[in-house]
């Protein structure tokens, strides 16, 4: 991704981060953190349900931070020739490491959560090609050792999730899709993703931007994300 891509998004998600958040210094909650991955196709004319789960692994707030996550979905969609819905559940848990700027605490901090979110997006078909956009709204909650730490600090336990995105499909034949996707929003500050779907699999791999340690430059990449999903119905 380059530095002007995510330059010109950066407002947006800056703006998106300190609605929600406010000005709390404390970095933002586990689940904020994960890179959207494709559970089910980008376009598709048929009810779908899809199992899935998908790990991540991003820098942190600070220099020397990190963050690792893993999360398990359920997801329902349906589309038809130019729209598609879909309405995701997951829990999530995973890892903070702390290097000592926050309360002088260091050393790996837990959590785990639960939420759902809504995706759809509208698309214009030109034969085995769609392009579109698309929109994300929900709503996540946490919980663990990690997320007490901005509790105490006056943060709040439920946060709403939202996002916007373009994407582009390709569907060679009936049985597979290739898709890519470029977003904004949270989870996922900056991302783009790549999808693949055949018969019942599917696979993602997701890219996104990382902080910036504080030096007022733009993010480097610094979250990466895999997903895996079945379809089983």
């Amino acid at each position: 991704m380059s530095k002007h891509c995510t330059t010109a998004f950066l407002p947006l998600y800056t703006g998106l981060v300190l609605f929600i958040t406010g000005c709390s210094r404390i970095y933002l909650p586990g689940g904020f953190d994960m890179t959207p991955t494709a559970t089910m196709p980008l376009s598709t004319e048929e009810s779908r349900a899809h199992v899935a789960v998908a790990v991540n692994y991003s820098g942190g707030f600070n220099a020397n931070e990190s963050n690792g996550v893993t999360e398990l979905s359920y997801t329902l969609g349906d589309g038809g020739g130019w729209y598609r819905f879909a309405a995701k559940g997951f829990l999530y848990g995973g890892t903070y490491g702390i290097d000592g700027t926050y309360r002088n605490l260091s050393g790996s901090q837990p959590y785990f959560g639960l939420g759902g979110i809504g995706d759809a997006n509208v698309g214009l078909p030109l034969g085995s090609v769609t392009l579109g956009i698309g929109g994300t709204l929900g709503v996540e909650t946490e919980f663990g050792p990690y997320t007490k730490l901005y509790i105490d600090s006056g943060e709040r336990r439920i946060w709403p999730l939202v996002g916007a995105y373009y994407f582009m499909t390709v569907s060679p034949n009936e049985k597979s899709q290739f898709g890519l996707q470029l977003g904004v929003g949270i989870p996922g500050a900056i991302y783009l993703a790549g999808n693949y779907f055949y018969d019942r699999w599917g696979g993602t791999i997701g890219i996104g931007a990382g902080e910036d340690d504080n030096n007022g430059s733009a993010p480097d990449l610094g979250r990466f994300s895999l997903g895996l999903s079945y379809r089983v119905r």
